[in-house]
């Protein structure tokens, strides 16, 4: 348009993001921030699991945090417990320090598919941030929640046998 009235072309303002890696526009290497691929590297194997399996009950223990890049292996570290089949699923997630929309997408799933197979699924957790979040998305009306082991293991002893 400037050129079509013979006025001077401003300067355009070219905004990029650059990758590390790929030539900047004056020829150097653009750098990444200091601490981004710490960041990406932290994310990766700060989930800790376990399972036990005692009288037909099996404990799943997970540590550390349930985020985009470790809900696959939760979901799948769940999934297992249902092997055999026990008569009740205890997955305790009280050393959880972060439960993201993917581990909570676990869960409920999980939970799921306890129930079709007639396995009772027990979550313990004390923690009030997942408690919460278990609150907002509803999961509390689909999961028995408890606070300790001892008290799930408890509601399986006082449940009458079928």
């Amino acid at each position: 348009m400037h050129r079509l009235l013979g006025l001077p072309t401003p300067p355009q303002r070219v905004h990029a993001t650059l990758r590390p890696g790929f030539p900047a526009p004056d020829g150097e290497r653009a750098r990444a921030h200091p601490h981004a691929d710490s960041a990406r590297r932290s994310s990766r194997g700060k989930l800790a699991l376990s399972i036990t399996r005692d009288a037909g009950v099996v404990l799943a223990t997970a540590s550390g945090e349930i985020d985009l890049a470790t809900a696959h292996t939760f979901a799948q570290h769940l999934e297992s417990t249902l092997t055999g089949p026990p008569t009740a699923v205890i997955a305790d997630l009280d050393q959880v320090a972060f439960l993201s929309s993917s581990g909570l997408a676990a869960l409920q799933i999980f939970a799921h598919a306890a129930g079709s197979a007639g396995v009772a699924f027990y979550l313990v957790s004390a923690q009030r941030t997942m408690l919460r979040h278990l609150q907002l998305t509803a999961l509390n009306r689909e999961i028995t929640i408890k606070h300790t082991v001892a008290e799930a293991r408890a509601c399986l002893s006082a449940k009458p046998a079928s």
